[in-house]
């Protein structure tokens, strides 16, 4: 337990990083918007969607990040954690449906996008419809595997 305890802290410290990451590009993002920066001459559209990006990035790590910390102060809370972390009956699901790289590759891809956007519009848009591609996909077979499984 100790090992699993030592995992969610370093998920706390990395969704720290991400939340710090999105909020810096975002208040990019404002800068640039209000053209207190004029490095990008760009489509406004493209940026307001970075930014919606951002947000749900933020949001989303914000969470599990308070989610993983509330855990840490409760013991059952945390057993019931690794429980279903460990349980074989997900993992086989997870591992039948390329989980773990998947969800990687999509915020790989996704982050990669909005870093794109600064400088090539289609090169953007290309990283973030590939990215729901791939987690659709694997949403698809992870559901496909839980009915079979």
């Amino acid at each position: 337990m100790e090992n699993y305890r030592k995992k969610i802290i370093s998920s706390i410290f990395i969704g720290g990083i991400m939340i710090a990451a999105a909020l810096i590009l975002f208040v990019f993002n404002i800068l640039v918007d209000t053209n207190v920066i004029t490095f990008y001459s760009g489509n406004k559209m493209m940026l307001s969607f970075q930014s919606g990006l951002l947000c749900g990035i933020s949001l989303v790590a914000l969470v599990t990040t308070i989610k993983y910390a509330m855990a840490l102060k409760n013991p059952q809370k945390l057993q019931l954690m690794y429980n279903e972390e460990y349980d074989e009956r997900k993992q086989l699901i997870a591992q039948k449906a390329g989980m773990p790289m998947a969800g990687i590759n999509a915020v790989v891809m996704i982050m990669a996008g909005i870093v794109a956007g600064y400088f090539n519009t289609v090169v953007f848009y290309t990283l973030i419809a590939a990215a729901v591609a791939q987690s659709m996909i694997s949403l698809a077979a992870k559901v496909y595997y839980s009915k079979t499984i």
